[in-house]
Parts: C-alpha cells; sequence; structure tokens
C-alpha cells in the first residue's frame, strides 16, 4: 500500500482527473479544464521529483516546525508562481486577440434546433460564404450594389439562408446584387473594419447599416464590462483617443494576462456564467433593471457619463464611416428598439438617412398576439423576419431607392 501511495499516486490521480474531465466536459479537444488537470498533475509530478514529495506516505509521519512549515509553502508557492508563468508563456490564452476580435468562417454551413415559438422547434441552417458574408454578390455587376452591414440580427443564425429579413428585400428587387455581413456581438468599430476592408472590393452603391441599442455598450469598454457575464466574451477592438486598442471586457483582465491557472479557471467561470445567465435571460434583464434602479445617486451619474462618453466614441466611429463612404447613401435603422433621439442625431451629424417604424412594426405585433422573436431569445423568429423585411423593402419601394 505504502508503495502504492508513493509511486502510483501521481499517474493515477492524472488519469482519474482526465477521465472526471472528460465525463463532465466531454467536447473535443484539449480544453481549458483538460489543461488544468493536467497542469496540477504536471505540478504534482514535478514535486516529488524535486522535493522527492510523497503527498500522502510523508505526510503521515511529518514532524517539522512552523518556520519549516512557512519556508516550505513558501518554495512552494515560488515554485508554482514560476512553473504557471512558464506555462502562459508556451500555452495560447483563452481569449486570443485577431483583427477584428472575431470572426465568421467562410464557405461553412452551421445547422441549429431552434424554438421558433412557444413549443415549436424548427431546424435551420445558415451558411456562409465569402469572407463569412451571408450574402457575397458579383462585384464586377453593372447592377446596383447594396451592402448591408450589422451584428447579429443581421446575421441570423436562427433562420436559413432565405428566411432572413433582407431575403425579402431581395425577392422584392431582383435587380440588384446583394452584399451583407453580420456578425453577433460586434459593435459600431468593428461594423466599420469590415466595411473599411469591403468597401473598395464591392464598390456599394448604397449601404444599409441595421443598428441596435447596444452598440453603445459594445463601443466602450467600461461599458461592455459592466454588462458581464451577457457580453462578448473575447478580446475585442476599442476606439480610444481616436486610437484602436484591443481589451478583454472580462473580470480580472491583467491577471488572466500573466497567470496561466487564474486564465483557464476564469475562463471556465466565464463559461459556467454565461450557461447561468442564457437559460433565462428574461430574470437576467429584470434583475439588471431592479440593480440599476436600486443604485445610488452617485453610481447613477457615473452610469450617465458613461452613456454619454459611448455615445460621443460612437459619433466618433459614425464619422469615419461617412468619410470612408464619401457620398455614398447610407441607411440605417435600429433592429433592437424604436429609434431614440440618440439615433436620429446620429443620422443627421453624419448626413445618414433614419428608417423608421421597423422595431416598432415589430413590436406592435407581437402586443397583439403575434409571436415575432425566438423562445428565451431576444432576435427575431422568422415571423419576426419577414415583418421586418416587408417593413424595409415598402420603405425602399415608396421613395424609388432601388427600383
Amino acid at each position: 500500500m505504502k508503495k502504492f501511495l508513493d509511486v502510483g499516486f501521481v499517474p493515477t490521480l492524472l488519469i482519474a482527473s482526465l477521465c472526471i474531465s472528460l465525463i463532465f466536459d466531454p467536447s473535443p479537444g484539449f480544453g481549458p479544464r483538460h489543461q488544468l488537470f493536467a497542469f496540477f498533475c504536471i505540478l504534482l509530478a514535478c514535486l516529488s521529483i524535486l522535493f522527492r514529495f510523497r503527498p500522502i506516505a510523508l505526510l503521515a509521519k511529518l514532524k517539522v516546525g512552523q518556520s519549516e512549515v512557512l519556508l516550505a509553502m513558501a518554495s512552494l508557492l515560488i515554485f508554482f508562481a514560476i512553473f504557471d508563468f512558464f506555462l502562459k508563456l508556451i500555452m495560447p490564452p483563452s481569449y486570443e486577440q485577431t483583427k477584428y476580435g472575431w470572426s465568421l468562417s467562410a464557405n461553412v454551413s452551421k445547422e441549429a434546433k431552434v424554438e421558433d415559438s412557444r413549443g415549436h422547434f424548427r431546424a435551420v441552417v445558415a451558411k456562409y460564404h465569402a469572407y463569412g458574408f451571408k450574402r457575397w454578390g458579383e462585384v464586377d455587376s453593372v447592377k446596383k450594389k447594396l451592402l448591408i452591414i450589422g451584428d447579429s440580427f443581421t446575421e441570423m443564425p436562427w433562420v436559413s439562408n432565405g428566411e432572413e429579413w433582407y431575403s425579402i428585400i431581395e425577392k422584392e428587387f431582383g435587380g440588384i446584387e446583394v452584399f451583407v455581413f453580420g456578425a453577433g456581438g460586434y459593435g459600431s468599430l468593428q461594423e466599420f473594419m469590415i466595411l473599411d476592408d469591403f468597401f473598395d472590393r464591392v464598390h456599394p452603391d448604397l449601404i444599409l447599416w441595421q443598428f441596435c441599442n447596444n452598440d453603445y455598450q459594445n463601443n466602450l469598454y467600461e461599458l461592455e464590462i459592466l454588462s458581464y457575464p451577457y457580453s462578448n466574451h473575447a478580446v475585442r477592438p476599442f476606439l480610444e483617443n481616436e486610437t484602436i486598442v484591443y481589451r478583454l471586457p472580462l473580470p480580472l483582465s491583467s491577471l488572466r494576462k500573466y497567470s496561466f491557472t487564474a486564465d483557464r479557471l476564469l475562463a471556465l467561470y466565464d463559461k459556467v456564467a454565461l450557461h447561468k445567465v442564457a437559460t433565462n435571460i428574461d430574470a437576467f434583464v429584470k434583475n439588471r433593471k431592479q440593480l440599476e434602479q436600486s443604485a445610488s445617486n452617485a453610481e447613477k451619474q457615473h452610469r450617465v457619463q458613461l452613456s454619454q462618453k459611448a455615445f460621443a466614441v460612437t459619433n466618433t466611429i459614425m464619422e469615419m464611416v461617412r468619410k470612408r463612404v464619401g457620398k455614398t447613401p447610407v441607411y440605417m435603422f435600429n433592429a433592437c428598439n424604436a429609434l431614440t433621439e440618440k439615433e436620429q442625431t446620429l443620422c443627421s451629424a453624419n448626413k445618414f438617412i433614419c428608417i423608421e417604424n421597423v422595431s416598432e412594426y415589430i413590436n406592435s405585433k407581437e402586443r397583439q398576439g403575434d409571436e415575432v422573436k425566438l423562445i428565451n431569445n431576444g432576435h427575431w423568429n422568422k415571423r419576426g423576419n419577414e415583418l421586418a423585411g416587408k417593413q424595409l423593402a415598402d420603405y425602399f419601394r415608396r421613395n424609388h431607392i432601388l427600383d
């Protein structure tokens, strides 16, 4: 028994840990949980070699004073810190930086099963084309070209291709080339970066910019981190002092940067926290509103100041959009809520054209009993996409914009 404890403890612990890890986290790949288990087992093995440490057998007969215990603990902590930092240098971080923060894969299909309405599930297939675009038309076409840019309301992975709101516009105006890029969680800066990279390839005749109220939050680091855990768990670009910087808007971001163990443990916590929120989004939103209402006057004032700062940053980004596209018409609508005075100001200041009564119309249908949104999800279902597409197509038809 003593020989087993002395010699077989480490490999037995390693095998048991990995088995437990695979049972509770059966996803493929060597993820954060597997890495943590391996890390601690390797650390224990190193300690066994360096200090001839027998975890159970030695503790049973250990007779040392307080100073020796403290010295041993300090030595172990120093060794742990060095080992942890070394792994941080050679292992990739849980959240890696890319140009746009995160990107959509090109020429792939994603299948999902969604609860389109209460008790009604649908199988959907979202197809992505060149550069991750949902639509990539003919760039050399002589037809009028429409470029649509937005966030998750434009990506729309919850309906199949041909069921998104812009598919209605395609069908209504067959004589146009349509280019569509939308990515879940994107803010105005990321959308501008897409526009900046593809504007000269597409040479659109007009641009349709899908906006959402949370774009203000996505555009400011201080607000984005306040939305945790219902936020995008990724390094993302922010515009600060007219310079693009990359930040991780998650708690203890500095500790994650330098510690392998903290990075992996916190990544697991992020996953659990987000899953807990996602199971009941309505309850999370209600709780956040209650917390904001019960906040102190100083906290409320700070929130107002952050909102003002976020609007200023957003307006600067929209100025960059206008400068980049020149005289190309830009139409903007809010997919989340009714157009506010802020969006009207953005439009007037940057010579955009605001399209009203898109969200308002869909919300009115919802009040009448029409199911227009996915269950436990604030995005439009198939019916909501149809309503939004018809509203926008009617607007373009009435104003002879896409004729």
